[in-house]
Protein backbone atom coordinates (compact mmCIF):
# COMPACT_ATOMS: atom_id res chain seq x y z
CA UNK A 1 0.00 0.00 0.00
CA UNK A 2 1.01 3.58 -0.58
CA UNK A 3 0.31 6.78 1.30
CA UNK A 4 -2.19 9.00 -0.51
CA UNK A 5 -0.53 12.17 0.77
CA UNK A 6 3.15 11.61 -0.05
CA UNK A 7 3.05 8.49 -2.25
CA UNK A 8 5.60 6.49 -0.27
CA UNK A 9 5.22 2.77 0.32
CA UNK A 10 3.79 1.87 3.70
CA UNK A 11 5.25 -1.00 5.68
CA UNK A 12 2.83 -3.90 6.31
CA UNK A 13 0.59 -3.30 9.33
CA UNK A 14 1.47 0.40 9.67
CA UNK A 15 -1.21 2.64 11.15
CA UNK A 16 0.45 5.89 9.96
CA UNK A 17 2.82 6.84 7.15
CA UNK A 18 6.37 7.01 8.56
CA UNK A 19 7.22 9.94 6.26
CA UNK A 20 4.30 12.36 6.54
CA UNK A 21 2.19 10.97 9.39
CA UNK A 22 -0.98 10.49 7.32
CA UNK A 23 -3.33 7.82 8.63
CA UNK A 24 -2.87 4.43 6.98
CA UNK A 25 -6.68 3.96 6.98
CA UNK A 26 -6.91 6.39 4.07
CA UNK A 27 -4.21 4.51 2.18
CA UNK A 28 -5.44 2.48 -0.69
CA UNK A 29 -4.51 -0.86 -2.12
CA UNK A 30 -5.07 -1.12 -5.79
CA UNK A 31 -4.62 -4.86 -6.11
CA UNK A 32 -1.38 -4.54 -8.03
CA UNK A 33 -2.71 -2.25 -10.73
CA UNK A 34 -0.94 1.09 -10.56
CA UNK A 35 -3.10 4.12 -11.01
CA UNK A 36 -6.45 2.64 -9.98
CA UNK A 37 -8.12 4.00 -6.90
CA UNK A 38 -11.10 2.79 -4.95
CA UNK A 39 -13.18 5.49 -6.59
CA UNK A 40 -12.22 4.31 -10.06
CA UNK A 41 -10.43 7.56 -10.96
CA UNK A 42 -6.91 7.16 -12.33
CA UNK A 43 -4.33 8.53 -9.96
CA UNK A 44 -0.62 7.75 -10.30
CA UNK A 45 0.87 6.16 -7.23
CA UNK A 46 4.60 6.64 -7.36
CA UNK A 47 6.76 6.60 -4.28
CA UNK A 48 8.23 10.00 -3.58
CA UNK A 49 12.01 10.08 -3.27
CA UNK A 50 13.26 11.14 0.10
CA UNK A 51 15.52 14.13 0.67
CA UNK A 52 18.68 12.05 0.93
CA UNK A 53 18.17 10.61 -2.55
CA UNK A 54 17.34 14.05 -3.91
CA UNK A 55 20.55 15.46 -2.41
CA UNK A 56 22.60 12.59 -3.87
CA UNK A 57 21.01 13.08 -7.29
CA UNK A 58 21.69 16.81 -7.21
CA UNK A 59 25.31 16.25 -6.12
CA UNK A 60 25.80 13.73 -8.92
CA UNK A 61 24.32 16.12 -11.47
CA UNK A 62 26.64 18.87 -10.22
CA UNK A 63 29.66 16.56 -10.56
CA UNK A 64 28.64 15.62 -14.09
CA UNK A 65 28.17 19.27 -15.07
CA UNK A 66 31.57 20.17 -13.58
CA UNK A 67 33.25 17.30 -15.47
CA UNK A 68 31.56 18.37 -18.72
CA UNK A 69 32.76 21.98 -18.25
CA UNK A 70 36.30 20.74 -17.58
CA UNK A 71 36.20 18.51 -20.67
CA UNK A 72 34.93 21.38 -22.84
CA UNK A 73 37.71 23.64 -21.53
CA UNK A 74 40.32 20.95 -22.20
CA UNK A 75 38.94 20.41 -25.70
CA UNK A 76 39.24 24.15 -26.36
CA UNK A 77 42.88 24.14 -25.25
CA UNK A 78 43.63 21.10 -27.43
CA UNK A 79 42.02 22.75 -30.45
CA UNK A 80 43.94 26.01 -29.87
CA UNK A 81 47.25 24.15 -29.55
CA UNK A 82 46.50 22.13 -32.69
CA UNK A 83 45.81 25.29 -34.67
CA UNK A 84 49.01 26.86 -33.35
CA UNK A 85 51.01 23.76 -34.31
CA UNK A 86 49.52 23.70 -37.82
CA UNK A 87 50.25 27.40 -38.33
CA UNK A 88 53.85 27.05 -37.13
CA UNK A 89 54.39 24.03 -39.41
CA UNK A 90 52.96 25.94 -42.37
CA UNK A 91 55.18 28.94 -41.62
CA UNK A 92 58.24 26.70 -41.34
CA UNK A 93 57.46 25.02 -44.66
CA UNK A 94 56.90 28.37 -46.31
CA UNK A 95 60.26 29.63 -45.05
CA UNK A 96 62.07 26.48 -46.16
CA UNK A 97 60.46 26.12 -49.59
CA UNK A 98 60.34 29.71 -50.78
CA UNK A 99 62.92 30.70 -53.39
CA UNK A 100 66.07 32.19 -52.01
CA UNK A 101 66.26 35.95 -52.40
CA UNK A 102 68.78 37.18 -54.91
CA UNK A 103 71.72 38.87 -53.27
CA UNK A 104 71.80 42.58 -53.75
CA UNK A 105 74.75 43.61 -55.87
CA UNK A 106 75.67 47.13 -56.61
CA UNK A 107 76.28 47.58 -60.25
CA UNK A 108 78.10 50.66 -61.19
CA UNK A 109 76.31 52.24 -64.01
CA UNK A 110 78.40 54.12 -66.47
CA UNK A 111 78.39 57.78 -65.92
CA UNK A 112 78.57 60.38 -68.60
CA UNK A 113 81.92 61.53 -67.27
CA UNK A 114 83.58 58.23 -68.19
CA UNK A 115 86.64 58.41 -70.42
CA UNK A 116 86.04 57.74 -74.09
CA UNK A 117 86.79 54.24 -75.26
CA UNK A 118 90.23 53.68 -76.76
CA UNK A 119 89.86 53.14 -80.44
CA UNK A 120 93.05 51.09 -80.60
CA UNK A 121 91.70 48.44 -78.29
CA UNK A 122 90.40 45.29 -79.80
CA UNK A 123 86.70 44.73 -79.59
CA UNK A 124 85.79 42.76 -76.49
CA UNK A 125 89.01 43.64 -74.70
CA UNK A 126 88.77 46.08 -71.87
CA UNK A 127 90.89 49.12 -71.79
CA UNK A 128 91.85 51.16 -68.76
CA UNK A 129 91.95 54.33 -70.75
CA UNK A 130 95.74 54.58 -70.91
CA UNK A 131 96.01 52.78 -74.18
CA UNK A 132 97.59 49.69 -72.64
CA UNK A 133 95.61 46.50 -72.23
CA UNK A 134 95.80 44.92 -68.85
Amino acid sequence: MFCLKCGRALPPGAERCPACGESADTAEYCGGFWGLTEHGAPAPQQPMPDERLIAQRDALRAQIAKRERRERRLLGVIIALSILLILSAAMTLWLLLRPAPEPETRRSEPTEEAAPADETALPGVFSNGSGANP
